[in-house]
């Protein structure tokens, strides 16, 4: 898993955002930090388009077996046997969903630069959906949102960002920024050694800046991992 890539997908919309599109690594850790502008951008999706949604935080290289008993893994999974190409659940995404990571001021010049060298070398594959004779149209129009509340209401379960236990220190010990647990919770695959790895996965989640209703289970310093 040290090498495995990581992408936003919503398996219903057949849509998903990209790390590296916001500038950032793919791997499962460095887009944790609270605040940064891929975690915005999904925030703002799971308050409109996405809310609701089945959404997975899915890895590059690891299949889902045919064990797996989450609904949401199962389904992607037929999707990409459906499919009978060669490759992992991924190369079945990136070749059959859309990246709509353009939509985000945050993500213009990593997404600009990548439509102009699909373009200027004529490459068939088209991950943005852009239509070539006006590529940009429609893009980098949104900003990136943020919420203090993560709320799953299929498990009646919530954690506030200001409140995580979850922070990443340098080797001084000084506190440098704040982790957010959600991509952890909805990662496949995830750290082995974590127990809260891909617990929200098909879950419905909502983001807001009002505490949930009584009744709601705050697992705020419990979710994630500590950095």
């Amino acid at each position: 898993m040290m090498g495995e890539y990581y992408d936003w997908v919503n398996v219903g919309k057949k849509e998903y955002i990209c790390p590296s599109d916001f500038n950032l690594g793919n791997k499962l850790y460095e887009t944790a930090f609270a605040g940064n502008h891929l975690l915005g951008a999904l925030y703002s999706l799971l308050s409109s388009e996405w809310k609701g949604d089945s959404i997975i935080f899915l890895g590059d290289e690891t299949n889902i077996t045919e064990k797996e008993t989450n609904p949401v893994l199962r389904s992607l999974s037929l999707e990409r046997q459906a499919w009978r190409e060669p490759g992992v659940d991924a190369d079945y995404v990136i070749d059959n969903y859309t990246c709509i990571s353009g939509l985000f001021k945050a993500s213009e010049k990593e997404v600009r630069d990548e439509i102009a060298y699909i373009i200027d070398n004529d490459f068939e594959y088209n991950i943005y959906g852009i239509k070539r004779e006006n590529p940009y149209d429609g893009l980098f129009i949104r900003e990136s949102r943020f919420f203090r509340y993560t709320i799953n209401h299929s498990k009646k379960e919530f954690f506030d960002i200001e409140n995580t236990r979850l922070t990443y220190t340098n080797e001084e010990g000084v506190l440098t920024t704040r982790i957010n647990p959600l991509p952890l919770l909805m990662a496949f695959p995830g750290s082995p050694s974590d127990k809260c790895t891909g617990l929200w996965i098909g879950d419905q989640i909502e983001v807001s800046d009002t505490a949930p209703p009584s009744g709601y289970d705050d697992k705020s310093e419990e979710y994630g991992w500590d950095m």
